[in-house]
C-alpha cells in the first residue's frame, strides 16, 4: 500500500503488456484526482494516453492470452499451453480426472500464434486453413506495432501445431500466415526485469 495524492493505493507490480508496469487500485472516488496527478507528474517524462488497442498490440506480441477468446470454459490448459499452471498432485478437485487424462493422452488441439507481414483485418473468428483445408479459427488477433505484423492466435489440431505455413481468410481475402513462437517480442522477459 502506498499514498498517492489523497488516496491510499494498492500497487501491484503486474503487467498485461509485457513491460515493467504497475496497476494502481484506489477507491473510485479518488480515481479522477489520481489520474490528474499521474498525468501531471509524467508530463516531463513524455507520458502519453494509450487505449485498449495499444494494450492489445503489446499483449499479442508477448503471447499473453485473453480470457473469453483465447481461453474459455471450453478450452483446457494443456491445449492453451498453460499446463505448467496445473498441479495434479494437490489433491482431488473438480476436473482433475479429465485434466490427468488430457495430460497423459495429449490435447487434441493446440493454441498457436501466427504472423502476417503488414496489416491484415483480423478481429477473431477468421478461418484458418492448412493445405486448403479448414483446420481452425482465430481466437484473437491484432496488429503488433513493434513487429509491424498482424498477430493471430488460434486453435489447430495438435498434429498440425508444428507446421509452418497456414492461410487465414478474412473478409473474402486469403492471407499467408506463418506459425511462430508464442512469445514474439522479448521471449526472455528482460523488459519485465528492467
Amino acid at each position: 500500500e502506498i499514498a498517492l495524492g489523497h488516496a491510499r493505493a494498492r500497487a501491484h507490480r503486474v503487467t498485461y503488456v509485457g513491460e515493467l508496469g504497475w496497476e494502481l487500485h484506489v477507491p473510485v472516488e479518488y480515481a479522477a484526482d489520481l489520474y490528474d496527478r499521474i498525468v501531471a507528474a509524467g508530463a516531463a517524462h513524455g507520458i502519453a494516453q494509450a487505449g485498449y488497442r495499444a494494450i492489445e498490440s503489446c499483449r499479442l506480441e508477448k503471447g499473453y492470452l485473453y480470457w473469453s477468446s483465447d481461453i474459455t470454459p471450453e478450452t483446457d490448459p494443456y491445449a492453451a499451453g498453460l499446463g505448467f499452471c496445473v498441479r495434479l498432485d494437490k489433491g482431488d478437485f473438480i476436473g482433475r480426472d479429465a485434466l490427468a487424462r488430457i495430460k497423459a493422452e495429449g490435447p487434441a488441439r493446440r493454441l498457436v500464434s501466427f504472423t502476417v507481414d503488414g496489416f491484415a483485418p483480423f478481429h477473431g473468428g477468421e478461418t484458418i486453413l492448412h493445405d486448403g483445408r479448414v483446420v481452425g479459427s482465430v481466437s484473437s488477433a491484432g496488429f503488433g506495432h513493434t513487429l509491424q505484423k498482424t498477430i493471430a492466435f488460434g486453435y489447430v489440431p495438435a498434429a498440425l501445431a508444428g507446421e509452418g505455413a497456414f492461410t487465414i481468410v478474412a473478409f473474402g481475402d486469403s492471407f499467408p500466415a506463418v506459425r511462430g513462437p508464442r512469445t514474439l517480442y522479448d521471449p526472455k522477459n528482460a523488459r519485465l526485469k528492467a
